[in-house]
């Protein structure tokens, strides 16, 4: 309720040249600060620590989603992509809870790391079920290339990079919260390669990851070779509709 969000996007795309260019987005939510204001001003009372509307805590957050893209183009059969995205959420004032389950974050799947299923990684080197595997903050880096293989159909080799982490001191599950001395150790790393087709008005694609580098095993045996042989049932299949990013 009482939702507020700001959203700044940049394109310079020029559909009409084969030519680089780049294209960022960042949005700016926050959430319940109103209707905070008028059951502080209006003296009414909180329930268990937090107000309610309908018998219902409502949420009161600040939340901030950064997404950068660049497209190197090198001709019209060949291109490198790459992507970084950052984002946060900051619980506070009447949110006692966390962050809502739908303002959380998540990762894996067809438009993410696509070395793992949607919420099967993280937070952290959290070891979980995937109910359960969402969390305050996520960072993302991907790289792909993209190439033109015969009439409407394309090829790409991609790296995927990045994971989530709570930054709710009173979240215990062992291994989520993010910390300044590790949060890189715990970065999944995942590659693979994938097929386009491209009927002009839309694309369907078909992409197989395999993990590289797992956080949620011990430091020390995290890398592929260590933790798993390579074989080929360790790839994940993804299936989409256009491009990832």
């Amino acid at each position: 309720m009482s939702v507020i969000s700001y959203d700044l996007m940049f394109n310079n795309q020029n559909i009409n040249k084969s030519k680089s260019f780049s294209y960022f987005w960042l949005n700016l939510e926050t959430s319940g600060n109103i209707p905070n204001l008028i059951y502080k001003t209006t003296n009414q009372e909180q329930i268990d620590g937090a107000y309610q509307f309908i018998g219902v805590e409502f949420a009161q957050f600040v939340k901030a989603d950064l997404d950068y893209r660049y497209y190197q183009v090198f001709n019209e059969n060949q291109s490198l992509v790459y992507r970084g995205f950052f984002g946060i959420g900051l619980p506070y004032g009447n949110s006692l809870r966390g962050l809502p389950f739908v303002k959380k974050y998540f990762i894996g799947g067809a438009n993410d790391i696509r070395a793992w299923r949607v919420r099967t990684i993280g937070p952290g080197s959290y070891n979980g079920t995937n109910y359960d595997q969402i969390a305050d903050m996520k960072m993302m880096f991907n790289l792909e290339y993209r190439f033109k293989l015969i009439s409407f159909i394309e090829g790409a080799l991609f790296l995927d990079a990045g994971n989530i982490w709570a930054i709710d001191e009173n979240d215990n599950r062992v291994g989520a919260l993010f910390a300044w001395d590790r949060f890189y150790r715990e970065i999944a790393l995942g590659t693979g390669f994938g097929t386009r087709f491209d009927f002009s008005f839309f694309i369907i694609r078909f992409d197989f990851g395999v993990p590289l580098y797992d956080p949620v095993y011990p430091e020390g045996e995290r890398w592929l070779g260590t933790f798993n042989t390579f074989e080929l049932s360790d790839f994940t299949f993804n299936f989409g509709i256009g491009y990832p990013f």
